[in-house]
C-alpha cells in the first residue's frame, strides 16, 4: 500500500476537522442547515462552508490549491469571525475552518503546497495575507517560513524597464490592474510587520500603483483599461500605447480594492500616499456615471452600459461597493457616495442573491474567468460572449462578505448621521430651488406668453428636480425609520408609496394585527405579498376579481418577528409598495 505523505494525512485530518465542526449546521427536522436569522455575512460564510467541506472543492476545483481566490474566501471568513464571534453570537465554526485551509496548505517545514517561486506569480501572494494574523496569534514558525517564502518572490520578481512587476512570468512585460491586489497589500503589510527600515518597501508599493495608473488610464472613459503590455507585442495590446482595448469591471474593482486596503495600512507619511488617494477619488467621481440605474449595479464591461448584450456582473459590483464603504469610513472618499454603494448593495441583494430552502445563500451572475493572452483578445466580444457566468464564484462571494462587514462597520460610526445629514441637506436646497423655479415661472407667465418656450425648460427642470427630490426623502424616511428602531420607539413605522388616486393603499396596526385599506376605481384580481427585506416571502394573499370601492384585508403579523418588511399589493396592471416596520 502507498503511504500517505505529511501534507495528505494533514489534508485529511482537517477534513475530518471540518465536518466534525460542522456537525451544528447540520439540517434540522425544518430542514435547514443555515439559519435566516443570523447576519448574511455568517449565513453566507456558513453557506460557503457547507458547500466546500473539502478544501479541494473551493474555486469549482477538483484538488487542493493554494491560490488567491482560496485566500480572499479566507480572509472574508475570518473577517466575519473577527466582527461577529461574541458570547451571543459564536462563530469559532468560521475561524478553525479559515485557519485548516492554511494547516492543509503549509507542511511542518513551512513549505507552501504546490508553490513554485519560479512561476513568479502575483496571484500566489495573495492568499499570503491571512498568513500575518496567524502568525500573530499562534506564533507558530511554519507560518513566517510561508510569509518569508512569499516576500523572497517580491525581491526576485520580474520587472517592466519602469520597475512594474510582471503580472506573471508567462506574461512578460505586462502590468494588468489585477496584480495590484494580488501582491501589494502583502507587499506593504509585510513590510510594516517585520522590516527594520520599512520606507524602501512603502515607496515599491505605491509606485506599483501610480506606474499601471499612469500606463492604463483611458481618456474616453476616465476609468482604467484591464492590461498594457510594454512591448506592444501581444494581439490585444494597441500597438502605440500598448492598451488593452476595455474597461473591464473585476479588473478595476481588484485596483479599487487594492487602493483601499493599502491605504489602511501605509503610514500617514509615505510619499505618494496623496495621489493614490487622488487616484481613487478620481474613480468614483466618474463610475457612478456607469451604475446600472434600476438595478444599482456594474456592467461586466463597465464603459459600455447601454449595450444591449453587456451584463450585470456582480464581483465587479461587490468590489465598487466595498471600496466606497471602506472609503468612506476611513475618510478616502466623501459621503456623498454612500447612496450609490447602497443602490448597488440592495441592488445585489434583491435581484442576485437567493436563499435556497435549506437557508443557504446564493450569490448570481459572477465572471468565471477573464484575462488577456493570445487567445482572449481583450474584446467587447471576448469579455462579453466568451466568457463563462456562474453563481457562487469565490471572486464574488468574498467582496460581497467583505462588502456586508464594512457596512456594519460604517454604521458603528457617526458617518450614517453624517449621510442623513448630507440627505437633509441636498433636500433642503432642491425644495428651495424648486420654490424659486416654480415663483419664476408664475412671474414669466404674467408677463409675456411668447415665453411659453422657457416656461416648458424650467417645468422639465421642475420634473427632475421633484423626482430626484422624491428619491432622497424615501431615502430620509428609511434613515430616521431605523433611527428610530435603534433608540428603542416602541410604535411601529409606515413608509406609504403611492402616487396614483385610482389605486390607494395604507397601513394601520391595531396591536396584534396589520390591517390593509386599499381602494380600487375598477374591478381587478388583488395579489397581496408581505416579504423579509432578504426577500423571503412571509405572507401572501389573492382576491379574484375584487369589486370598486373601498376594501379591508387583516394579515396575522402576531407570529412575525420583529423587523422590517416589505408589503406589495398589486392589481392588474399597477402595484403599491409599503413598508412595515415591526417593534
Amino acid at each position: 500500500m502507498k503511504q500517505k505523505t505529511a501534507q495528505e494525512t494533514r489534508h485529511i485530518s482537517i477534513i475530518g476537522l471540518v465536518l466534525i465542526m460542522l456537525l451544528p449546521l447540520l439540517p434540522t427536522k425544518a430542514g435547514n442547515v443555515v439559519d435566516e436569522n443570523l447576519p448574511l455575512a455568517v449565513r453566507f460564510c456558513q453557506s460557503q462552508m457547507l458547500s466546500h467541506p473539502d478544501y479541494k472543492t473551493i474555486d469549482f476545483n477538483t484538488k487542493l490549491k493554494w491560490n488567491y481566490t482560496h485566500g480572499l474566501l479566507m480572509q472574508a471568513i475570518f473577517a466575519t469571525y473577527d466582527f461577529y464571534h461574541s458570547d451571543t453570537l459564536d462563530c469559532s465554526a468560521l475561524y478553525h475552518y479559515a485557519k485548516g485551509y492554511y494547516d492543509a496548505t503549509i507542511d511542518d517545514n513551512g513549505n507552501i503546497y504546490n508553490y513554485k517561486k519560479s512561476d513568479y506569480s502575483l496571484d500566489r501572494v495573495n492568499a499570503g495575507k491571512n498568513l500575518f494574523r496567524l502568525y500573530a496569534e499562534t506564533q507558530d514558525e511554519r507560518y513566517m517560513t510561508a510569509m518569508k517564502t512569499l516576500r523572497d518572490q517580491l525581491k526576485d520578481h520580474p520587472r517592466t524597464s519602469d520597475g512594474g512587476f510582471w503580472h506573471k512570468k508567462n506574461y512578460p512585460y505586462q502590468m494588468w490592474l489585477d496584480g495590484l491586489y494580488m501582491g501589494a497589500p502583502y507587499y506593504a503589510q509585510y513590510a510594516r510587520e517585520f522590516e527594520t527600515n520599512p520606507a524602501v518597501s512603502y515607496a515599491d508599493v505605491v509606485k506599483q500603483f501610480l506606474l499601471v495608473a499612469s500606463h492604463t488610464y483611458d481618456e474616453r472613459s476616465g476609468l482604467y483599461i484591464h492590461g498594457w503590455d510594454e512591448k506592444r507585442t501581444q494581439n490585444w495590446a494597441d500597438p502605440v500605447t500598448g492598451k488593452s482595448r476595455h474597461v473591464w469591471g473585476r479588473a478595476l474593482g481588484w485596483y479599487t480594492m487594492a487602493l483601499v486596503d493599502v491605504l489602511e495600512i501605509l503610514p500617514d507619511t509615505v510619499t505618494g500616499r496623496n495621489s493614490m488617494q487622488s487616484i481613487l477619488k478620481g474613480i468614483f467621481d466618474v463610475l457612478p456615471d456607469y451604475q446600472d440605474k434600476e438595478s444599482g449595479c456594474w456592467f461586466q464591461v463597465t464603459d459600455y452600459p447601454d449595450s444591449t448584450d453587456n451584463y450585470l456582473e456582480m464581483s465587479s459590483t461587490a468590489m465598487f461597493a466595498y471600496s466606497i464603504v471602506k472609503g468612506v469610513r476611513l475618510g478616502y472618499l466623501d459621503t456623498s457616495l454612500l447612496p450609490i454603494a447602497r443602490k448597488a448593495y440592495d441592488g445585489m441583494v434583491k435581484e442576485y442573491i437567493e436563499v435556497e430552502s435549506d437557508g443557504k445563500i446564493t450569490l448570481k451572475n459572477i465572471c468565471a474567468v477573464a484575462g488577456l493572452s493570445s487567445d482572449r483578445d481583450g474584446s467587447y466580444d471576448y469579455y462579453v460572449n466568451k466568457t463563462d457566468v456562474r453563481s457562487n464564484d469565490p471572486k464574488g462571494v468574498g467582496p460581497f462578505i467583505l462588502l456586508c462587514i464594512e457596512w456594519e462597520k460604517l454604521e458603528k460610526t457617526d458617518l450614517c448621521d453624517k449621510e442623513l445629514e448630507h440627505l437633509r441637506s441636498e433636500n433642503k436646497e432642491l425644495k428651495n430651488k424648486v420654490a424659486e423655479l416654480t415663483t419664476a415661472i408664475t412671474t414669466i407667465s404674467t408677463e409675456n406668453d411668447s415665453l411659453q418656450h422657457k416656461i416648458d425648460e424650467l417645468e422639465a427642470i421642475i420634473a427632475t428636480l421633484t423626482a430626484k427630490n422624491d428619491s432622497l426623502q424615501n431615502r430620509i424616511e428609511e434613515l430616521e425609520a431605523d433611527q428610530k428602531t435603534e433608540e428603542g420607539d416602541s410604535s411601529t413605522s409606515f413608509i406609504n408609496r403611492t402616487s396614483d388616486s385610482d389605486f390607494t393603499a395604507h397601513l394601520s396596526d391595531n396591536g396584534e394585527n396589520l390591517i390593509l385599506y386599499y381602494t380600487l376605481s375598477q374591478n381587478a384580481d388583488i395579489t397581496i405579498t408581505l416579504t423579509s427585506l432578504n426577500g423571503v416571502t412571509k405572507l401572501q394573499d389573492f382576491i379574484p376579481e375584487c369589486t370598486t370601492g373601498n376594501h379591508t384585508q387583516v394579515l396575522d403579523t402576531d407570529m412575525l418577528p420583529a423587523g422590517t418588511y416589505i408589503l406589495q399589493v398589486k392589481n392588474d396592471n399597477k402595484t403599491i409598495t409599503l413598508k412595515y416596520i415591526k417593534k
